[in-house]
């Protein structure tokens, strides 16, 4: 997968072409599988991230946080699932067009990039979304309950800051 497959010498140009397609189809499945789990994967590490905010900073219903958490969960969701499904049915009912023959793809006139894309944009989006969850509000710093309003010392309020901050790198 990471090189060229060598074709052995003495080979029909037909017949190694075949065995190319071949190759590229057995990559193309597993590409498609670790992209159908990887939709799985980011939704559930977002939406962990998320409910491990609001375990620490929701402390009663109805605040901000809660409200902004939730609607973030909402969201993360259904991000999720809606990639799930632009990756399996973005070439319609026909799934194994995604590891067809390029000559296949081409003919059909299904464009399974513009999914990955949108995938690609929106993704740092919503990352960014989850890392300044816990910090507060600029416009109404005493609506939110956050890390600076934590019971702690404010070393120790700079230390979860920073341990938070170290996942936007």
């Amino acid at each position: 997968m990471g090189y060229p497959m060598p074709v052995p010498v003495g080979t029909d140009p037909t017949k190694a072409y075949g065995l190319f397609n071949e190759a590229y189809m057995t990559e193309a499945k597993l590409e498609f599988a670790f992209q159908f789990l990887q939709c799985f994967e980011f939704g559930l590490i977002k939406a962990s991230i998320i409910l491990f905010c609001r375990r620490i900073f929701v402390s009663r219903r109805g605040t901000l946080m809660d409200w902004c958490s939730a609607i973030l969960l909402a969201i993360v969701v259904l991000w999720s699932v809606g990639f799930l499904f632009a990756l399996i049915f973005g070439c319609g009912k026909n799934v194994a067009l995604h590891w067809a023959p390029l000559q296949v793809l081409e003919e059909s006139g299904c464009d399974g990039i513009t999914p990955e894309k949108a995938n690609l944009y929106s993704d740092p989006i919503l990352d960014l979304l989850i890392l300044v969850l816990p910090f507060p509000s600029v416009r109404r710093p005493q609506a939110t309950i956050c890390i600076w309003r934590l019971n702690m010392s404010t070393g120790k309020k700079l230390a979860v800051t920073a341990v938070f901050l170290v996942g936007i790198m």
